[in-house]
């Protein structure tokens, strides 16, 4: 019986081994379990595919049309203004100001054409301003600025808020020139210095009774002053002039407050930074004032 009982242990043994599934995941013994295949199309983390070191991961190509994040238009505008001295900007401000007022008063006096002076200079600043972000500001940056000339699309919130400054601004340059062609040039550009008296007014109707101080009122005193001395000595006074210059300063003053509600409520968003809100702004005013 010895020796048979042995015989059978060892046909029961390799009647085991024949039985026991290769792939099976921890059999045991001295050989590592070998993973399962998934088959393919199944999804799951077994069956997804690493590239490996020699291959590294595919980034996006960048959209040419898509513009910088948020966090990157600071960083362009803090490295346009190292790029020099503030002073030269501000000279030429105030030199092409000045010329532009004199061309203006020569321009209406000879023709008499307001409205439509003030579509030719939202048409030119139109243009100007997407050469700059065309060309000028890429070539400051080193490519970095990506301009967005796209129009502003009807679902975007921001895009009331962009139109109502285009025609405020544009209904002051509108009143400005008619004031030039009636009255004087420094004339009219005294009574435009009471703008801050025009913001306090639209503050005090926008925001409530307690949105500007008394003390904030009294700063005002010596500015109305000097525009009431200015316009009862000067020769050239005209009353539809006049009130054409004060209407150019509550539509100057609208304009600067809706564009504080649009960084406000909206920020910086992407292609609505100052140079662009400026196109958008030129662009949409000149198709304002042209049938003016």
């Amino acid at each position: 019986q010895l020796p048979r009982s042995r015989s059978q242990g060892k046909i029961e043994a390799s009647h085991k081994l024949e039985t026991r599934p290769e792939s099976a995941p921890g059999g045991g013994g001295d050989h590592p379990p070998t993973p399962q295949e998934s088959p393919p199309g199944r999804s799951g983390s077994a069956g997804q595919s690493k590239p490996g070191r020699d291959e590294p991961e595919r980034s996006p190509r960048p959209d040419p049309n898509s513009s910088p994040a948020d966090g990157q238009w600071e960083a362009m505008a803090n490295r346009l203004t190292d790029s020099g001295p503030l002073w030269p900007v501000v000279v030429v401000w105030y030199a092409t100001a000045a010329v532009a007022v004199t061309s203006s008063r020569g321009l209406l006096k000879a023709t008499g054409m307001p409205f439509t002076l003030s579509a030719s200079q939202f048409g030119i600043s139109a243009v100007l301003s997407e050469k700059m972000l065309v060309h000028v500001l890429p070539w400051l940056t080193e490519g970095s600025f990506r301009p967005v000339l796209r129009d502003l699309g009807f679902d975007r919130p921001e895009r009331k808020l962009v139109r109502s400054i285009a025609i405020t601004y544009c209904l002051g340059f509108g009143f400005t020139n008619v004031g030039f062609s009636l009255c004087n040039a420094s004339f009219i550009e005294t009574v435009k210095s009471a703008e801050p008296v025009s913001s306090l007014a639209l503050a005090q109707l926008t925001r409530g009774e307690d949105a500007v101080r008394r003390s904030e009122w009294l700063t005002t005193v010596p500015i109305v002053a000097g525009v009431a001395l200015s316009s009862w000595s000067d020769a050239s006074f005209h009353l539809l002039g006049f009130v054409a210059a004060v209407c150019s300063n509550f539509m100057f003053s609208a304009r600067g407050i809706n564009a504080k509600t649009l960084r406000r409520l909206h920020g910086t968003p992407q292609g609505l930074d100052d140079m662009h809100l400026f196109y958008h702004v030129s662009k949409f005013g000149a198709s304002f004032a042209v049938p003016l």
